[in-house]
């Protein structure tokens, strides 16, 4: 579909950038003895109770629902543009989310993460199905550095807390939101709130989305509607709450994400130019479906008794072109079905005690499997660049996937006072993991392969399929000092531990590679200036890696490229500086943040380069995805005209270059961008509706944003969108 980005631009630049020039007037003419609006208190939730993010010893971002709607941040891709240190990489219907330069090296299904997502308190399934868009939202919490304590396995990197609003009890209420932009996009999201009698409440909510593809033209041999973007989600919430003792929330999520299919080209390639695919059926959907139990019950001693029960459903259908714009038929078709369960019981201290203390216990299984090639499994079908024919319907390589793991863990957290301003963490988690997978590689490389199923074992494995298992004990911990200098000034120090899981790898020779540990050392200061209009954090940090897991893609016999995964032979190392602030002075907001990484591997010796197919010592590299800089900015402004209240806004981001693996070839790097946001907002005195024009990428930036399968495939970045957007409230 041919762009929508010409109208939009003449229409919407000018308009944002009159509206700067007069909130700068506006501005100019304010006099300086205007009253201060104080910020609102930041809080983090991840420690099991609510807390003030300045009283904490732990490096974060919280951002708002208002915030991340008027930041731009509809889903988990831009969330990187609004908070410092953390890279989120696109595949299509995949991920690659590190923060600190941790996370993953590579892009597959059985590659462990570094990054743990959670939503509404429960753990969800990483580097996959999280498309979800971002509506009716609470607040986004990102935490950098290992947080093993509370979260355990795979949080070496960080965690990210999504939280949705949750039903509220009293007046009836509600909104609806109806939108219009670039490339033919539709936009909806309804959300009605009501009480049912005194201790109940139901919140109900809708989004929809739908816009046409980015480029200028898909042509070739294919079924489907590549790039194309048909979305629906659904929530329901439930509260009771007869009395001052008991809540209980109940969160179920329904999403039908059609994404049309992942368009991909060759290097050198414009990124959203004419583009030729060539693949059976394009599809690339996500639906999954998850439901949420969060039980609270007071005990008359004050202490909190909390359970948590999750449980998501999941499937997913990807298939693509291989090839991207070369002009052979190869394309790769996935099919995965994942459920995840998960249980957490939790003991919580009252909140007005100096001594504060947590006991937790945690249970987590997941199922993947990936069906047989008739039902749309992994399966390889076409000319990879060694077998003849095109139009063929059978795949030369294909496995099954039966994919189960398990995570148990106990831990505990204390805070005790050592004085009126000094206060000394503990914390521990107690974990085991054990994994078991099940393939059955088939290959069939020659002329039958066309019109024959593949029966061939591949070579190293078993006919009638190969078993693996793994199982990891692991005992990760934090200590802390807090000290409050001023009620206003607040300094910490931390060491802690976090872990990413082993794993095994799903291609043969099935190896297995151990668990990675980090060791970080932190150190932070947290200040409110200028009667608590300004507010700064300040982290600074070094980190021990021993054991760091990167992915190789290896050339094997027969000229089969093996994805691989090993440990690095020595301890690695990386630190780095983060700084973030929010600031309100009368009608003008600012929030920033910038962090900076230098990281250095251990010893990959003996490692084959696929680009040169020579042996290369990588020992000493920067890890992949681990910008130098990245950094953020925000400015808005409100202006009072009539009954009306205008607020415009700009953001502003930047991500330094980075390695999408190991290799040192420009064809690996994903370029620096910068990138800005702007929209103006119009709200009246009775606040009932608002309308707000806005441009994301609105200097039309465009760039990859993934690279994959030793940079034969290269996934590109959105471009400029423009839209209007009007909200009713009730």
């Amino acid at each position: 579909m041919k762009h929508g980005y010409s109208v939009w631009n003449r229409i919407a630049f000018p308009a944002l950038s009159g509206a700067a020039l007069l909130a700068c007037a506006d501005a100019h003419a304010q006099s300086a003895s205007a009253q201060a609006t104080e910020l609102k208190e930041v809080v983090v939730t991840a420690m099991r109770r609510t807390e003030d993010i300045q009283d904490t010893s732990v490096s974060a971002t919280v951002l708002s629902g208002d915030m991340l709607e008027n930041k731009g941040v509809l889903d988990l891709y831009a969330l990187q543009y609004a908070a410092p240190g953390i890279t989120v990489t696109q595949y299509g219907s995949a991920n690659v989310f590190n923060i600190r330069g941790l996370g993953r090296s590579q892009v597959d299904i059985d590659v462990p993460s570094g990054v743990v997502i959670y939503r509404d308190g429960t753990p969800t399934v990483a580097g996959y199905f999280q498309s979800e868009p971002y509506y009716d939202m609470e607040s986004i919490e990102v935490y950098r550095g290992p947080q093993g304590t509370f979260v355990g396995k795979s949080a070496a990197g960080g965690a990210v807390f999504i939280n949705t609003n949750d039903p509220e009890r009293g007046n009836t209420y509600g909104s609806v939101e109806a939108g219009v932009g670039a490339y033919d996009a539709i936009e909806g999201t309804a959300i009605f709130n009501t009480s049912l009698g005194e201790g109940a409440a139901l919140r109900l909510g809708y989004n929809h989305y739908e816009r046409g593809n980015f480029y200028d033209s898909i042509t070739g041999t294919y079924a489907g509607h590549p790039g194309e973007v048909d979305n629906n989600s659904f929530r329901l919430g439930l509260l009771l709450e007869p009395g001052d003792k008991f809540k209980a929330v109940l969160k179920v999520d329904y999403n039908d994400l059609d994404f049309g299919g992942n368009v991909t080209t060759v290097y050198g390639q414009k990124p959203l130019g004419d583009v030729v695919q060539n693949v059976n059926k394009f599809v690339y959907t996500d639906q999954s479906f998850r439901t949420v139990l969060d039980l609270k019950y007071l005990n008359d001693n004050g202490i909190t008794f909390s359970s948590l029960s999750g449980y998501q459903d999941i499937a997913s259908v990807n298939n693509l072109d291989l090839n991207a714009t070369l002009p052979a038929f190869y394309f790769f078709n996935s099919r995965i079905d994942a459920q995840v369960y998960s249980q957490e019981f939790n003991l919580i201290s009252p909140n007005d005690q100096a001594f504060k203390w947590v006991l937790g216990a945690f249970w987590q299984k997941q199922i993947s499997k990936l069906p047989p090639w008739q039902q749309g499994g992994f399966n390889f079908i076409g000319d990879p660049g060694f077998l003849p024919g095109v139009g063929l319907v059978t795949p030369w390589a294909t496995s099954p996937w039966d994919n189960s793991e398990i995570d148990t863990g106990l831990f505990a957290h204390v805070a005790i006072p050592l004085s009126d301003r000094v206060e000394l963490e503990i914390g521990a988690r107690s974990s085991e993991y054990s994994r078991d997978q099940f393939t059955e590689w088939l290959l069939d490389i020659g002329a039958a392969y066309a019109s024959t199923p593949p029966t061939t074992p591949w070579p190293g494995t078993t006919a009638g399929g190969d078993r693996q298992s793994l199982n990891e004990n692991s005992f990760d911990w934090q200590v802390a000092l807090n000290v409050d200098v001023r009620p206003d000034q607040h300094v910490y120090g931390l060491v802690s531990r976090g872990h990413i899981s082993g794993g095994i790898n799903i291609f043969p020779p099935f190896l297995s590679y151990k668990e990675m540990e980090v060791i970080n050392y932190e150190a932070g200061w947290k200040g409110s200036w200028v009667d608590d209009q300004f507010r700064t954090q300040f982290t600074v940090y070094y980190e021990e890696f021993n054991d760091y897991q990167a992915s190789f893609s290896q050339i094997v016999a027969g000229g089969l490229n093996n994805p691989t995964n090993r440990n690095a032979e020595t301890r690695s190392h990386q630190s780095g500086v983060e700084l973030s602030g929010q600031a309100r002075f009368e009608k003008l907001s600012i929030d920033f943040g910038a962090a900076f990484l230098d990281s250095e591997l251990g010893t990959f010796s003996d490692v084959q380069d696929p680009f040169c197919l020579c042996i290369v010592d990588l020992t000493g590299r920067r890890a992949p995805f681990s910008p130098e800089l990245t950094a953020n900015i925000g400015i808005a402004y409100d202006m009072r005209i009539g009954e009306f209240t205008v607020t415009p806004r700009v953001d502003y981001s930047h991500v330094d270059p980075t390695q999408a693996a190991l290799w040192a070839t420009d064809m690996e790097t994903l370029d620096s961008r910068d990138l800005f946001n702007a929209q103006i907002q119009l709200v009246p005195s009775s606040n009932k509706w608002s309308a707000t024009l806005w441009g994301t990428n609105v200097g039309d930036r465009q760039y990859i944003a993934g690279i994959q399968n030793n940079a034969t495939l290269y996934y590109a970045a959105p471009p400029a969108q423009y839209g209007l957007r009007v909200k009713y409230n009730f």
